[in-house]
């Protein structure tokens, strides 16, 4: 009897231990859907409709709770939406998001409808009927485009960014209309902190201790021969909010991208040389300066001062519109004064943002890859 009774609570046992096992698996899984959820979708508030103010001063009404369908052209746009968790409800994207290496994948595949530049096929984004159409404007036909959409009822936020804090007002802006603020608050805050950071360590510097600066388009001087420039442009602009003077931007104040001839280039002798562009550009420029006249004979060249930064959406790159180019500033910023900024590990800044606000892990290789030296 003894023995069988044992048998009998032996197999109970086992039974038990299974049962607790399955039910131990089930939460695990469970909670993982949860989370997943939770990561693609954040919660929206009850508040009914919001009104947010596009780039255009347009006054826009929106229920976030009703937003479930979006198309999004410009993929540093498609790239915020992303990282503010709304990945999706995207459901058409313009024709250069596949490029993005920062995009997930499922976005990746939806449906593409054009470009401002080369045109927007209005008709497919009308089929796939957007609650919401956040785009790029202020240049191409995006008046048009825009009227065309809002004559067909499409709710239309569009947003054109010169500056930091046009890149901020951007997702404070797309937080709003999708109901993810508390996400965009977070993002926000950490942009504008270390923003402000930078800023503060060269606000008080003299004219004096501002290095004189050329920033050179890579893909110009190594396709063309040309020696063009960053002057009144975004990126041209950045050195100069980190304690630097762009040469060009004082020289031509009032041009995007100016062009020099070699003795222009060798009268300024500027102190350091960035040049930007795609990874194999940039490689080809930086070897061009090291390697050929009148490059060499530069003080930025004698004095090992060359740098290049890849830039736009390929692997590593920082410098361009969306939430990475905060990391695009703090790697001019250790470039222009490395002995102001000498405590600023902007690879490892790079990594843990990746990691938290986009769920990406790139190697400290891979991220400081973007940053191309002689």
């Amino acid at each position: 009897m003894c023995t069988i009774f044992i048998k009998r609570c032996t197999i109970m046992s086992r039974g038990r231990a299974i049962y607790f096992i399955i039910v131990v698996v089930a939460i695990i899984v469970i909670g993982s859907i949860m989370y997943t959820t939770l990561m693609q979708r954040p919660p929206v508030g009850e508040h009914g409709p919001v009104t947010v103010t596009d780039f255009r001063g347009k006054q826009v009404i929106i229920d976030p709770s009703k937003v479930d369908r979006v198309v999004v052209i410009g993929s540093y746009w498609v790239e915020t939406v992303c990282v503010l968790g709304c990945s999706d409800r995207i459901v058409g994207v313009d024709k250069y998001t596949p490029y993005n290496f920062y995009v997930p994948e499922s976005v990746k595949n939806v449906t593409t409808v054009g470009s401002v530049y080369s045109g927007l096929d209005i008709e497919t984004i009308l089929s796939l009927e957007p609650d919401l159409v956040i785009m790029d404007i202020g240049y191409g036909k995006a008046e048009e485009y825009i009227a065309q959409l809002e004559e067909a009822n499409v709710t239309v936020i569009g947003i054109f960014c010169t500056c930091f804090n046009d890149q901020i007002k951007a997702i404070e802006i797309i937080g709003k209309a999708l109901g993810a603020d508390d996400r965009a608050s977070q993002l926000i805050n950490y942009m504008q902190n270390w923003y402000n950071q930078l800023r503060d360590k060269v606000k008080n510097l003299s004219t004096e201790q501002k290095p004189r600066v050329v920033v050179v388009s890579a893909y110009a001087l190594v396709k063309k021969g040309e020696i063009q420039l960053y002057a009144n442009t975004s990126f041209g602009k950045i050195v100069e909010e980190l304690g630097a003077i762009n040469i060009a931007l004082q020289e031509f104040p009032s041009e995007k991208w100016p062009k020099i001839n070699e003795e222009k280039l060798l009268s300024w002798n500027p102190d350091i040389i960035i040049f930007l562009g795609s990874s194999n550009y940039v490689a080809q420029a930086v070897n061009v300066s090291v390697t050929q006249e009148p490059w060499t004979m530069l003080k930025a060249a004698k004095e090992d001062r060359v740098y290049g930064i890849v830039i736009y959406n390929s692997k590593g790159a920082f410098l361009n519109w969306g939430p990475r180019i905060i990391i695009g500033y703090m790697q001019m910023a250790v470039v222009v004064h490395p002995d102001i900024y000498s405590d600023l590990d902007w690879v490892f800044e790079a990594k843990s943002f990746l990691e938290n606000f986009y769920g990406i892990t790139l190697s400290e290789e891979e991220i400081a890859s973007s940053m191309v030296r002689p």
